[in-house]
């Protein structure tokens, strides 16, 4: 696809696309395009062009959102109609199809931002994972259980953990939440840390379990122990 100026929508693109997204299922009666770049719904953005990507996972998501806000002035950072028209202009990465070809059913938030709500604007397409890469741009590893999910992914371990604020942003936690279901379930090289941590869960008694229960095992082990400021190792050896 060739590059096309980045836009925001208005006050009024946002209804449209709303409009848009709950026929999504049936077929809308316009298409994206008619509302993508109608000058009477959107705003231009400091005359940047853009190009639609094709994602591998949630970290290239992450990656390239950053590299257009570096872009653009900082204010649109917390713009819904900025976040609302960068997803619809992505919106073959994230149209899951059902078998008969029409696409499934998605949360509204998870196109059109809802700042006022962590666990809405967490899991919007694409400034969830830009905002889980952001807490670890430095040690992007510890994150990666959550980056590594398909662009348009919503497992349960994303959905457990959306609701918690506390727990995505202790690196602790998070990397052991990686080495459970990341490690265990990939040989990944690239990961620094990746043989170490690796080693340290297959030497113990733990296994990958129900998400919503670590969550439960986490919380418990909270009410004795200040797991904010303890490692993974530290935190593995409590739950082992």
């Amino acid at each position: 696809m060739e590059h096309v100026k980045l836009r925001r929508f208005n006050k009024e693109g946002l209804q449209r696309m709303g409009d848009f997204l709950a026929f999504l299922p049936v077929g809308p009666p316009f298409q994206a395009d008619d509302i993508l770049y109608e000058p009477n719904l959107t705003e231009i953005i400091d005359g940047i062009s853009v190009k639609s990507e094709m994602f591998e996972n949630k970290l290239a998501v992450a990656e390239y959102v950053a590299g257009v806000l570096e872009q653009i002035s900082s204010e649109n950072s917390v713009e819904q109609g900025f976040w609302s028209w960068l997803a619809l202009f992505h919106r073959d990465q994230f149209c899951r199809k059902r078998r008969k070809g029409n696409p499934l059913h998605q949360k509204k938030y998870r196109w059109v931002p809802d700042f006022s709500d962590y666990r809405k604007k967490i899991s919007h397409f694409l400034y969830g994972p830009f905002c889980i890469n952001s807490l670890y741009k430095s040690d992007v590893d510890t994150a990666m259980a959550l980056l590594s999910e398909k662009p348009d992914g919503y497992t349960r371990l994303f959905k457990a953990l959306a609701s918690r604020q506390d727990l995505i942003e202790t690196k602790g936690i998070m990397d052991v939440i990686t080495a459970l279901y990341y490690l265990q379930t990939t040989v990944d090289s690239s990961l620094e840390k990746g043989a170490s941590l690796r080693g340290m869960i297959n030497s113990s008694s733990l296994s990958i379990i129900n998400p919503s229960e670590l969550i439960n095992n986490l919380d418990q082990l909270s009410l004795n122990w200040d797991l904010q400021a303890m490692s993974c190792e530290e935190i593995i050896e409590l739950m082992m």
